[in-house]
């Protein structure tokens, strides 16, 4: 007997997760905008997702959270917590749901977005399929997997001997459901599915000044970066940060333009909920983000009032989302940051200095940011993005080593600006969209002969095929 049932098994239980999180969304989606914000959808899949894994956090914290035999339930916990979830969303929408647009743009077939939409679903296929390989990172099997595990098997309880256990751990939330029924496999697929919510974030974004097919075309970009679709298969938790940070980058943008208070709102939740999957959003999320918003609002003209006002929304909102994390660390380790014990700033090598000055993308969104704070004119959600990735390229270095997974919102906040840097080209050459697309599409044949590689490497099919149980296949690579 071979793997492909367990294989299988994994498969279905990343679908159900996923498919929870989308039937919320679905829900709150009129909920959290109106019909024509291109937004809407990515915000609601975000609020989804972190509704879904604070649900399963209260679960742990009240005992119902265990592996199926410790339950004595007749059905798997989590199928309640995916109830409540779709169940809640349900109830917001039909007791709040904004008026229906009286004319909605109808979707249409676009066969400009095939080359875009093909990247895609090409690159996310292979992510799923490298899933499978049976080599797990070091830091999933300490902590991104390991703790979720232990919870489950004692309760949630403090870890002193595994000190990531006082972080906050949104993400490894939804990983408590594949790792309740001994299917590690799912974490990963959910992981790489992250992916799919980071092209959400920068498809919105960019809909309201491009077409369909240039806004899917820079969303599909971000699939393009190589070091992103290795690390997507990985059960670690830097993609759906990732996918946070970018929601929360995106809305204080569409803020600085709108100053819509839902916008700022939603933006501050955003980057509480990224700030309850890692500490690290501390800096590159909430400082970094409020200091952008804080010197656009002073450079158009805003009073000192009210710049004080908006930014004493954004972290009180963040602050709030990340308050159950706090509480259970004050609870078990006496302090509610016990995480960020230790975390000091660096000087960078020589040898990791030329990561940072040799990389195209890093020179190239770096010297598109300072342009667009030297041009007059400049719209100001440009001038947020210019100023969130100035200060992520200048403080980076400093505060993580040369690691590509740690620079993923660079890729996809870059790729904001640098679409709507490119809208004006687009609507006067329309053909240049598909070009794009077509370019990208083919730049993804090398990423498919490195997935090749991969392959060859890890050798999931070797995986899936083998009689060996799925407990002994699983082993430690770094």
């Amino acid at each position: 007997m071979n793997n492909l049932p367990f294989a299988l098994a994994n498969l279905l239980i990343a679908l159900a997760v996923a498919g929870a999180i989308v039937t919320a969304a679905l829900f709150l989606r009129p909920v959290v905008a109106s019909r024509n914000e291109p937004l809407g959808f990515a915000w609601a899949l975000a609020l989804a997702a972190g509704a879904l894994g604070y649900l399963n956090l209260l679960f742990l914290a009240v005992g119902l959270a265990r592996s199926r035999p410790a339950t004595g339930l007749p059905f798997p916990w989590w199928t309640l917590s995916m109830l409540l979830l779709i169940g809640g969303s349900g109830a917001i929408f039909f007791a709040l749901r904004c008026p229906a647009d009286d004319s909605p743009e109808r979707p249409r077939f676009c066969w400009h977005c095939l080359p875009a939409a093909g990247l895609i679903a090409l690159m996310f296929g292979a992510n799923v399929c490298l899933a499978f390989a049976p080599y797990f990172t070091s830091d999933a099997l300490l902590y991104h997997l390991t703790v979720p595990h232990l919870w489950l098997e004692g309760g949630l309880r403090a870890l002193p001997e595994i000190k990531p256990s006082g972080y906050p751990l949104l993400v490894e939330m939804l990983y408590l459901i594949p790792v309740s029924e001994a299917l590690p496999y799912g974490a990963r697929v959910l992981h790489a599915a992250f992916g799919l919510g980071v092209a959400a974030f920068i498809y919105g974004f960019l809909r309201d000044r491009l077409t369909p097919a240039g806004a899917l075309a820079f969303a599909s970009a971000f699939f393009v970066f190589e070091s992103v679709n290795e690390v997507a298969a990985w059960a670690n938790s830097d993609v759906g940060r990732t996918f946070f940070l970018t929601g929360a980058a995106a809305s204080l943008a569409r803020y600085a333009e709108s100053e819509r208070r839902r916008d700022l709102a939603l933006g501050a939740v955003m980057a509480g909920l990224a700030l309850a999957t890692h500490y690290m959003c501390l800096l590159f999320g909430n400082v970094l983000i409020s200091l952008a918003l804080g010197v656009v609002l002073l450079r158009s003209g805003a009073g000192p009032r009210r710049i004080a006002r908006d930014l004493a929304l954004f972290w009180l909102l963040s602050g709030a989302v990340l308050a159950p994390w706090l509480i259970k660390d004050l609870a078990h380790y006496g302090q509610p940051f016990f995480g960020l014990e230790g975390r000091n700033f660096r000087i960078p090598s020589e040898r990791e200095i030329p990561f940072f000055l040799a990389n195209v993308f890093f020179l190239g969104f770096g010297m598109a940011s300072v342009g667009v704070l030297l041009r007059q004119g400049s719209a100001r959600a440009e001038q947020i993005l210019a100023l969130y990735l100035l200060g992520y390229l200048a403080v980076g270095p400093f505060e993580m080593p040369p690691i590509h997974r740690f620079f993923f919102p660079i890729y996809s906040a870059g790729l904001m600006l640098a679409g709507r840097l490119a809208g004006p080209v687009f609507a006067r050459r329309r053909w240049l969209e598909v070009a794009l697309a077509a370019v990208l599409l083919v730049g993804a044949l090398q990423m498919t002969y490195n997935h090749w590689r991969n392959f060859v490497f890890y050798a999931p099919t070797k995986f899936l095929f083998d009689n060996t149980p799925p407990h002994r296949t699983i082993t430690w690579h770094h």
